[in-house]
């Protein structure tokens, strides 16, 4: 059993998780975090949240990534390792970020 349909979603998706990645890293995307706004006073740096989000997104950047290339060759068990691998990246960011662990000011 191969995964079959139009790839051309995953590479629009891919395309925009890659500027999205590239935003984060670089220490920018820091208004595009949901609740970051809300703060009245901010206690950790919003350089270093920005690049723990990125982090996140360059994972998922790259399992798109290897899913578009390699679209007609996967496996159909390839989409259970594709929502484990995003759940446990989810979960790692939020423990990152809700436990303060490396964006202390």
């Amino acid at each position: 059993m191969t995964i079959s349909g139009p790839v051309e979603m995953i590479y629009g998706l891919t395309i925009i998780f890659l500027v999205l990645t590239v935003l984060f890293l670089t220490g920018k995307g820091s208004s595009l975090i949901v609740g970051h706004n809300t703060l009245q006073e901010p206690k950790f740096d919003t350089k270093k949240l920005s690049k723990a989000i990125g982090g996140g997104f360059a994972v998922l950047t790259v399992l798109l990534g290897v899913t578009s290339i390699f679209w007609n060759f996967l496996p159909g068990w390839y989409g259970y390792l594709f929502l484990a691998v995003i759940g446990i990246d989810i979960m790692v960011v939020i423990l990152i970020c809700h436990a303060n662990l490396i964006i202390r000011k």
